[in-house]
């Protein structure tokens, strides 16, 4: 990894020649853990479609400037420019509050984007976390959070970044693609001799126990949660990290070796410790593990045409069965459950989005319908000449007779 100064990181990306991506600044911790996410991408240039400068303002004398759009943002038509609080803004406006100051429109056009996302942690952040924990009747993470112990410092990085890809890349990315043919698609994405399994459905239906499952027996692996998809029917990879839960750990129980490669018997004591006291609020804390740390040679694609979609779905029936579903109703779903994870999805925190076309009076609705036709088109000319298998599971069924299922009816 490169620096412009002793203490500035920064990576360029480039997204299958679709997007381009930077990283700069200088959170180390920070730009490290996303450098992580976006290793498959990693590349030499300058320019990007989109940058992130990562603890840092725009300029040292910036300060907020523009007219209130909600109750967190403003926006400055001069400079381009959406400032997004951390909170409510009350009578008083200060730096210290800002969490993102965005130059560019992510949603509408193609101009690069830039991100500034400060860091004002420091001991107000430490205060305002160990506040958050004590809530939660933690109190020895209340200590940890308040020391700056590394191991709550880490966590807190891995969360940090999460934050940064789910709030602010993944969603300019699925609002460029289309100028480029392409969408994401929420599924997960493998291949077995030059032919393409997409398996799609609604969340925790069971898509990243089922990725697994095949990436053991011998399957390429393209992403488990937004691999991307051309018009003319070509699976894309973007295989960011995986995040564990405790029914894969009952799937796959080497998965626990996995976890506590590389930790130090004072970890390992920790985490035994989180684990009998918390269980899965503790599988949430994990950090998201590449596929080659869950799997020792594993295998990524990057590109494969698409030949199968495997659609899941729950139903209050006793056993599994397979019925047939056409192009224009798994269109309508796919592309349905795309707009519930990015303009409805409150976890996302993706308004400022909208802020632009707000603050200047166009109609940001009219825009948003127009985004999700030429999703819906490039769907339509993905699952055009693919099979469909519409796979109905029990609401309860026992561990691994939904893989057995879904082998089943890829054979």
């Amino acid at each position: 990894m490169g620096s412009h100064e002793s203490a500035e990181q920064t990576q360029y990306y480039d997204i299958h020649g679709l997007a381009s991506v930077e990283l700069r600044g200088p959170n180390r911790q920070l730009v490290q853990v996303l450098d992580r996410t976006l290793s498959p991408f990693r590349a030499d240039g300058r320019g990007a479609d989109f940058t992130l400068e990562l603890g840092s303002f725009p300029s040292p004398d910036w300060t907020p400037r523009g007219s209130t759009v909600g109750d967190r943002m403003l926006y400055d038509p001069l400079s381009k420019q959406t400032t997004v609080f951390r909170t409510l803004m009350g009578n008083l406006i200060r730096r210290g509050d800002v969490q993102y100051v965005i130059t560019g429109q992510p949603r509408v056009g193609t101009d690069p984007v830039t991100v500034n996302v400060p860091d004002n942690s420091k001991m107000v952040g430490r205060l305002r976390r160990a506040a958050i924990e004590a809530l939660d009747m933690e109190g020895r993470r209340t200590l940890l959070a308040l020391s700056g112990d590394p191991i709550f410092t880490a966590e807190r990085t891995e969360q940090d970044a999460e934050g940064v890809l789910q709030t602010l890349l993944e969603p300019f990315l699925y609002y460029r693609l289309v100028n480029r043919d392409c969408s994401f698609v929420h599924g997960a994405a493998l291949s077995s001799d030059g032919s393409g399994v997409l398996i799609v459905g609604l969340a925790s239906v069971g898509k990243t126990s089922l990725a697994l499952t095949l990436v053991r027996e011998g399957y390429l692996y393209y992403g488990d949660d937004l691999p991307i998809l051309s018009r003319s029917g070509e699976l894309i990879s973007n295989p960011k990290p995986i995040k564990l839960r405790p029914q894969h750990i009952e799937l796959f129980p080497e998965l626990a070796s996995s976890i506590t490669r590389g930790m130090n018997r004072r970890e390992r004591v920790l985490l035994a410790r989180e684990v009998r006291n918390h269980g899965l609020k503790f599988m949430k804390r994990l950090p998201r593990l590449s596929l080659e740390d869950i799997f020792e040679g594993a295998r990524i694609g990057r590109r494969t045409p698409l030949r199968t979609v495997i659609f899941l779905r729950r139903v209050a029936e006793k056993e599994f069965f397979v019925d047939e579903l056409d192009v224009g109703e798994l269109v309508r779903d796919v592309a349905a459950d795309l707009f519930f994870q990015f303009p409805c999805a409150p976890w996302r925190k993706t308004m400022y989005c909208f802020c632009p076309s707000i603050a200047v009076g166009n109609d940001f609705m009219a825009e948003e319908a127009l985004h999700h036709k030429r999703v819906t088109e490039i769907l339509t000319g993905a699952f055009s000449s693919v099979r469909i298998v519409r796979l109905n599971a029990p609401m309860e069924y026992a561990t691994g007779d939904l893989e057995k299922n879904v082998i089943k009816a890829l054979s």
